[in-house]
C-alpha cells in the first residue's frame, strides 16, 4: 500500500482502489496535489484491510478487481464502517449505474475519468453524513 501525504493533518483521507498501476498512479498524484491524503489499494483484500485499519473518509473504487468486485467491497465497507464511495467503471449503462448505486456508491463515474467531475463529487460525497 502506498500513502501519498502531500497534505496537512485533518485532510480528507481517500482510499483509491484501482488495479491498473498507471491509472492508480496518475489519479493518486492528482488527488494528492489537491491536498487529499491518498492510500492506494490494488485488490479487494488490500482495500478491506486499509479501510478497516486506517481512518478513511471516502473510497474511490474500480468495479473490476483481480480478487473480487468493487460492488461487493462497497456493500461490505458501507455496512461495517459507514464508508462512502464513488464508483469508477469502464461501463456506464443504466443497469451498471443502478448496480453501483444499489451497492452503496454515492456516484458512478465512467472511465476515462472526468477530473473536474471527480473533484466535485469528492466534495459532495465527503460533505454527506457517514452511515
Amino acid at each position: 500500500m502506498r500513502a501519498l501525504t502531500k497534505s496537512v493533518g485533518g485532510s480528507l483521507q481517500i482510499l483509491l482502489v484501482e488495479d491498473h498501476a498507471d491509472t492508480a498512479l496518475a489519479l493518486s498524484k492528482l488527488l494528492a496535489r489537491r491536498g487529499y491524503v491518498v492510500r492506494v489499494a490494488d485488490s479487494v483484500n488490500e482495500a478491506r484491510r486499509s479501510a478497516l485499519e486506517s481512518r478513511i473518509d471516502l473510497m474511490i473504487c474500480d468495479v473490476g478487481l483481480p480478487d473480487g468486485s468493487g460492488l461487493d467491497l462497497m456493500r461490505e465497507l458501507k455496512e461495517r464502517a459507514g464508508l462512502r464511495g464513488i464508483c469508477m467503471s469502464g461501463h456506464g449503462s443504466e443497469e451498471d449505474v443502478r448496480r453501483s448505486i444499489s451497492a452503496g456508491f454515492a456516484a458512478h463515474l465512467i472511465k476515462p475519468i472526468d477530473v473536474p467531475r471527480l473533484e466535485s463529487l469528492i466534495e459532495e460525497v465527503a460533505a454527506e453524513p457517514r452511515g
